[in-house]
């Protein structure tokens, strides 16, 4: 009597662990991402061992014909199976070369629709958004040059990598999303990539991938204007969506920040953070957010304004303490001799991300809040009077 109820509750465990071994929910509790882990690569053993249970059980009912009511008990085990069957015809695609068309030629997308931008191959590539929701994970190429762009809508945020003419991405599996990220597994190689960070589990960088790519989001209109010879993933585009949280852009120091996407816009917002003194910008025509490191030389820390000063057209921001005109790329035009042609240390930054979720996996992502004291006010020209430079930190 006994023997059947360890065979049948072998199965039932088996079965479980095939069906909700990888369910999302398990990223909620202490350990879980491990759990998920560990049953995918338990997936086939245990289905061989739900199976070889079941099989067992029955050939033990045949063999005892009044005792066939056992039977029953894997009717749990058949319905847990075909739960499991049902889930893999999601509809989520993982896709290896899409077709790629000229910018005048993608009437699909509507000027509204956003995409993601960003550069490889010695010229521009957009992805539609709208595309992403299902196909988490896409490879463009150009000849020699490939590149992995992976999608996790929860955080909103996109990460592209170079890759090895090796990598496959049929060789790639779609999990889930656990905590917001989406999470792929390398079958050939039996390693997991996080979508939202481009890393292992374990902080790794992934077989395979080689070198970051900067990626930038932007409506449709903006990006074919800003690009006219650039190059398009021809994608089904789907509506996005609403988000009601607010939009974070995240600059990735040494000591990450976030600040609220809606506190940056044309005027220049001068921080003080954790990871020292941030100059902080908004595009006037692509609406990117750009990061600059404050400091002008080692000890010298200066403050960004507006430039308002029609003699002065090539600049479109002034420092406070030296006068030095600046561009919106960070890029010193006029003023002082010294400086003219000197750049700003960029930081690479995303806009329009979910806080919650990339603080989940950026423990150490702080809030920065934006004072009316931190947005540079312009000068008025008649007024404006060379002053000494101001050095330390504000």
């Amino acid at each position: 009597m006994i023997v059947p109820i360890f065979i049948l509750l072998a199965a039932w465990l088996a079965a479980g662990a095939v069906t909700f071994g990888t369910a999302e929910r398990w990223a909620d509790f202490h350990h879980g991402l491990e759990v998920i882990l560990w049953s995918r690569r338990m997936l086939w053993p245990m289905a061989a061992l739900g199976a070889g249970a079941s099989a067992v059980l029955i050939g033990w009912s045949i063999g005892q014909s009044r005792r066939r009511w056992w039977l029953i008990g894997l009717l749990p085990v058949i319905g847990l199976f075909g739960w499991r069957l049902l889930k893999q015809r999601e509809t989520v695609w993982l896709i290896d070369s899409p077709k790629v068309v000229a910018s005048d030629a993608a009437t699909f997308l509507r000027d509204d629709d956003p995409v993601a931008g960003l550069y490889f191959a010695d010229r521009a590539w957009a992805v539609p958004l709208g595309a992403m929701q299902s196909r988490r994970a896409i490879v463009l190429e150009d000849r020699e040059h490939r590149v992995v762009v992976i999608y996790s809508p929860a955080a909103n945020r996109l990460v592209a990598y170079s890759i090895d003419r090796e990598f496959k991405l049929r060789d790639l599996e779609y999990i889930g999303s656990p905590g917001g990220a989406t999470l792929l597994y390398d079958r050939r190689l039996g390693q997991f990539i996080n979508g939202l960070t481009g890393l292992t589990p374990a902080g790794g960088k992934p077989v395979g991938f080689r070198s970051r790519l900067e990626t930038f989001k932007c409506p449709w209109s903006v990006w074919r204007k800003s690009h006219p010879a650039g190059s398009v993933a021809q994608l089904p585009v789907n509506p996005l969506p609403e988000r009601t949280a607010p939009a974070f852009a995240v600059v990735a120091t040494t000591q990450p920040i976030a600040i609220a996407s809606g506190d940056i816009a044309d005027q220049p917002v001068n921080l003080a953070t954790p990871a020292g003194p941030l100059l902080l910008l908004r595009d006037k025509v692509s609406g990117q957010v750009r990061a600059f490191d404050r400091h002008l030389d080692d000890d010298l820390v200066v403050r960004f304004v507006p430039n308002i000063d029609p003699k002065r057209p090539a600049a479109r921001l002034l420092d406070a303490d030296t006068m030095t005109g600046w561009t919106g790329l960070g890029m010193a035009v006029d003023g002082r001799p010294e400086y003219q042609g000197k750049r700003l240390s960029a930081y690479l930054v995303e806009d329009g991300l979910d806080f919650d979720t990339m603080k989940r996996w950026y423990p150490t992502l702080q809030r920065v809040e934006v004072t009316p004291d931190a947005i540079g006010k312009p000068i008025v020209p008649e007024t404006v009077k060379p002053t000494r430079s101001r050095r330390g930190k504000r």
